[in-house]
């Protein structure tokens, strides 16, 4: 944490730096406002410390709370990788369970595809197909013959 970092954090890092200097007071902590000659300056005044030992005790303070920084940094990025791990497993168990019920209804429609081929081969007895194959104009004629008595049994009377 530089200088520029200690200031822009300075409301997170306030209590901290109390907590470390107790002797500091709430106006001490306004007065400073993050900035580092400022704390220095006040740990001397209200510490005695010396100048040297102000600069060392506040780059302790600042190493510190870089490490905890970057701890607290390492523990949000192995939570996002746990996050992403576990939306890759679910978004895995998805596509596999889809799969599945893909497989599934592709063999109903198959099996379904299969009896309807079956009951049309039930409805219509081979004897009728092969007259159809074999003998395609005696159908035809028949089939004549038939409209046109039909036609007469349907048609208007002619009185």
């Amino acid at each position: 944490m530089n200088t520029d970092i200690l200031e822009g954090k300075w409301t997170q890092v306030r209590g901290q730096v109390q907590e470390r200097w107790g002797e500091l007071t709430d106006d001490d902590l306004e007065q400073i406002k993050g900035k580092r000659k400022q704390l220095e300056g006040k740990l001397r005044e209200r510490y005695g410390y010396n100048k040297k030992q102000a600069k060392s005790e506040v780059d302790q303070f600042v190493q510190e709370a870089n490490g905890r920084a970057t701890k607290a940094t390492e523990k949000v990025q192995a939570k996002v990788h746990e996050a992403q791990d576990m939306v890759q497993t679910r978004v895995k168990e998805a596509q596999e369970k889809l799969q599945e019920r893909a497989e599934m209804t592709r063999e109903k429609v198959s099996k379904g595809a299969e009896q309807a081929q079956d009951e049309i081969r039930n409805v219509v007895p081979e004897d009728v197909v092969y007259v159809v194959d074999e003998y395609p104009w005696l159908v035809i004629i028949g089939a004549l013959l038939m409209g046109v008595v039909i036609g007469l049994l349907l048609g208007p009377n002619r009185s």
